[in-house]
């Protein structure tokens, strides 16, 4: 969340895919926005697993 703050209130993230999704700050909630204009909050971040860190969000993502 410090990043999309101190970036204007969002940021460019680039995924191993090679997809471009944009986090940005709505309502006090870190909202990802994918290439289609499709949003998910995230409800829980930084969650360590066996394979990294993942981001528990209220959407399916899907590489577009």
């Amino acid at each position: 969340m410090s990043t999309i703050q101190t970036s204007s209130g969002q940021a460019r993230l680039t995924t191993l895919q090679g997809g471009f999704p944009t986090p940005r700050i709505e309502r006090d909630k870190v909202v990802i926005i994918d290439t289609k204009g499709g949003k998910a909050s995230v409800l829980k971040a930084d969650l360590a697993t066996s394979k990294g860190v993942i981001h528990v969000t209220d959407a399916v993502s899907m590489r577009g």
